[in-house]
């Protein structure tokens, strides 16, 4: 049975991330015992109540040790939990297999996937690569997993975790990640995909925004 490997958190501090001063709570570590996950993420971490609109589409974010596994063979380093960012790091399926609107299962805690996260130059800074490593990461389509809560409660490491698909119309994670790099996407689909209320704020305005780039360059 799929398990959390670690729950990780860490405060909102001030940090210089090449050569900007940028207020995050990404330097997340493990924690031992139960944390309280609400419909605001989890209490007690940085990335708490964030006032950003899509704030509860992005409650919590997950990464699979598959992809830890991928990223360490492939930069020939260990990489320690919550070096990704995320909340959870768990053992179980990753973006190549499940969809938004997909529900997770902790014991009685229950999240919804809203889709990818969109890597940025924190990344590359906490991971001690160059500026380009979020394009080189986002390529793989092994972003992490933003999810929003449906049923708060408790959870720890070491509990069972279960995925339950639940729409097989709908999108893989990856694929939606990836849609945002190709330069000629299926423009029918990712305006389909915007008026999907599973899918984060987030991602559908960066679909919005690509859709209206891609509608100026054909006027051009």
């Amino acid at each position: 049975m799929p398990r959390i490997e670690s729950i990780n958190i860490g405060p909102r501090v001030e940090v210089e991330i090449f050569g900007v001063i940028k207020l995050t709570a990404y330097e997340k570590h493990p924690v031992d015992g139960e944390v309280t996950l609400d419909e605001q993420g989890i209490v007690g971490d940085g990335h708490y109540a964030r006032e950003a609109e899509e704030g509860r589409d992005h409650a919590i974010q997950l990464c699979s040790t598959d992809n830890y596994k991928f990223w360490e063979e492939r930069l020939n380093k260990k990489l320690r939990p919550g070096v990704f960012g995320e909340s959870v790091t768990y053992e179980g399926p990753n973006e190549h297999s499940v969809r938004i609107g997909d529900i997770i299962k902790i014991g009685l805690v229950r999240l919804e996937i809203t889709g990818p996260r969109i890597p940025c130059a924190k990344l590359a800074h906490f991971i001690g690569e160059d500026i380009s490593f979020p394009r080189v990461y986002h390529q793989t389509s092994r972003t992490g997993i933003y999810a929003r809560v449906l049923n708060p409660g408790r959870i720890a490491a070491h509990d069972q975790i279960q995925f339950e698909a639940t729409d097989p119309s709908l999108p893989l994670v990856a694929d939606i990640a990836a849609a945002l790099l190709d330069r000629t996407p299926n423009q029918n689909w990712m305006t389909a995909l915007t008026k999907e209320p599973r899918l984060s704020i987030m991602i559908r305005n960066m679909y919005l925004k690509k859709l209206e780039s891609i509608s100026r360059r054909g006027t051009n």
